[in-house]
């Protein structure tokens, strides 16, 4: 009698214990959960200003465009910001900056010595030189304006991811029917993402004279996702039949 009482006090530590654990458990999920919900919140209002940001330079490109200008000196090229006159004299391992005063005396000189920055200025250059302005603002519309698309889509996203995240906070388990659908919301709106993605690839690609790339990362994270939803069905499917639960009462 006295030993079955003794295992029976063992029984209902370790029971406890592992009750204990759980609830550990569940904190920790709960936890985790509520911080991706939040940071998902707060990456949605950077999309809403990057998407503004967007608009308000795709307003100014026009203006900007109609006032660019660049002219071949003899000694140095130019080009015309509004009613500032900028000249710059570049090669394949020199870039400088200056302007000329009255007499015609170079000041404000400005050298770059770094070569990437080399590189990067004279592709802009070469570029500005070669290219008519209308194209160049054409294509820039373009580019911002599938951007802005994206964006739109990221907000969509973070929604949705917003809402899982939620769920699993508030409900009793993650694996919910709701829960599913969710996730497959992601993954449709992370595929249209991925095409808008390719688009903005192939038009900077055709605007800057460069060939194309394909994210295969953004396609791995697709693939993930649609392994989640079957998960998640699978785990939905299976609490519906035991009825049970990922979280104590």
């Amino acid at each position: 009698m006295k030993k079955e009482k003794e295992e029976k006090k063992v029984e209902e530590k370790v029971t406890a214990n592992d009750y204990s654990i759980e609830k550990q458990d569940q904190k920790r999920l709960k936890g985790i959960s509520k911080f991706l919900y939040v940071i998902a919140k707060i990456l949605k209002v950077f999309a809403i200003i990057g998407i503004v940001g967007i608009a308000l330079v795709m307003l100014c490109i026009p203006i900007i465009s109609s006032n660019i200008k660049t002219e071949k000196k003899e000694n140095a090229n130019v080009i015309k910001v509004f009613d500032k006159d900028i000249y710059y004299r570049r090669g394949e391992h020199n870039f400088e900056i200056f302007k000329l005063d009255d007499n015609g005396n170079e000041t404000e000189k400005t050298e770059i010595k770094t070569q990437g920055d080399i590189n990067t200025l004279n592709e802009v250059f070469d570029y500005l030189e070669k290219n008519d302005y209308t194209k160049i603002t054409v294509y820039a519309e373009i580019v911002l304006a599938l951007v802005i698309v994206a964006l739109v889509i990221e907000i969509k996203v973070l929604n949705k991811v917003h809402d899982f995240f939620k769920n699993i906070y508030d409900k009793t388990t993650p694996f919910t029917e709701e829960n599913v659908d969710l996730l497959s919301g992601i993954a449709k709106l992370s595929i249209i993402e991925f095409i808008v993605g390719i688009l903005i690839s192939i038009v900077s690609a055709i605007f800057i004279n460069r060939g194309t790339t394909v994210p295969m990362t953004s396609i791995f994270t697709i693939v993930v996702l649609y392994a989640f939803i079957y998960i998640f069905k699978y785990g939905y499917k299976l609490q519906k039949e035991t009825k049970g639960k990922i979280y104590s009462e």
